[in-house]
């Protein structure tokens, strides 16, 4: 059992950012090497998961890695159509 946690705790914990599962918009910003604003405006468009706690937002660091590999694969279609 403990071998299956270890997996698992290491296959989460490689979907971080910065060490960590929630994001703040400055930090995808940051990671993805965008304005505030305009990672503001791709939350406003539902590309990430969301967690609104009160008035702050966190960002999914998992959803982040995937929308990342969701461009990069738009980017190769779009290179060799």
């Amino acid at each position: 059992m403990g071998d299956i946690v270890t997996q698992t705790y290491k296959e989460n914990r490689e979907k971080t950012i910065y060490g960590k599962a929630l994001l703040r918009v400055d930090e995808v910003a940051r990671f993805l090497n965008i304005s505030k604003r305009l990672a503001y405006m791709l939350v406003a468009e539902g590309h990430f998961r969301v967690l609104k706690i009160n008035s702050a937002i966190r960002v999914s660091a998992d959803s982040v890695l995937d929308y990342v590999d969701r461009q990069a694969q738009i980017y190769e279609i779009q290179r060799w159509s």
